[in-house]
């Protein structure tokens, strides 16, 4: 799971904020480097279990219309694995 979270990201300035552009260190911050390593681990149907995801046919057996039902099987096991380095 993958979570972010943005607010308030404009920076709040008036008409006479202009003045003086060439000396602004107000709005400057210390930036300090991080390293971050993430581990990410997903996976769907992981006990594989054999399903029915999409079936096209509406027509009841006992119809005289019917010959055999189209249906989609679901996906097989799929998992992943994912390292996320950020410097």
């Amino acid at each position: 799971m993958n979570y972010s979270h943005a607010e308030r990201i404009y920076t709040p300035f008036g008409l006479y904020d202009f003045n003086d552009l060439a000396n602004r260190s107000d709005y400057r911050q210390a930036q300090t480097k991080r390293t971050e390593l993430n581990l990410i681990f997903g996976g769907q149907n992981l006990l594989d279990t054999e399903y029915i995801e999409q079936s096209s046919t509406n027509i009841p057996e006992g119809n005289p219309k019917f010959t055999s039902y189209q249906v989609y099987y679901g996906m097989d096991r799929t998992w992943f694995v994912v390292m996320k380095v950020q410097f």
